[in-house]
């Protein structure tokens, strides 16, 4: 394997990634008997189908070739935002919901490593409007925790 990882290779893995939490929310909303959780499993999952796109976008119109230089692959460190988890069919929306918030921040945090590797380049603000939604994503979980959740405990 190479030392380096180009921007292609960093865009890749950023779709792989997306590529995971799709079928994840996807194949956990099509298990889980509560509705509701249903519907919000389901919005993530296409909003992280709409993240995919938009990293094949780039590829697809070779922007990545004029964005910067390849980057050390020992200095990436992003090992530790790609494992995986599973959810139980019969998980509460409190498990559901503290599993996708816990997916969310391994998202943002991916997204924030990234950026760090591509300073001064385009990627470094794609990878940052991609935390930002990720950041979104995980703050509104969190405000379904605290009203569902929180205040009827």
């Amino acid at each position: 394997m190479s030392k380096e990882m180009t921007i292609k290779d960093a865009l890749q893995l950023a779709i792989d990634e997306e590529i995971k939490a799709y079928n994840l929310y996807n194949e956990t909303s099509q298990k889980v008997k509560n509705s509701g959780a249903r519907k919000m499993l389901v919005e993530l999952a296409n909003e992280e189908l709409k993240h995919r796109e938009a990293l094949e976008k780039i590829i697809t119109n070779d922007d990545y070739k004029a964005l910067g230089n390849a980057i050390d692959r020992n200095k990436f460190g992003i090992a530790e935002f790609l494992e995986e988890t599973q959810l139980k069919e019969t998980a509460s929306i409190q498990e559901i919901l503290i599993f996708a918030i816990k997916e969310e921040e391994k998202a943002l945090n991916f997204y924030n490593a990234m950026k760090l590797n591509f300073p001064g380049t385009d990627m470094q603000e794609v990878f940052g409007r991609l935390a930002a939604e990720e950041m979104g994503h995980k703050q509104k979980l969190e405000r379904e925790y605290e009203e569902h959740i929180l205040r009827e405990n």
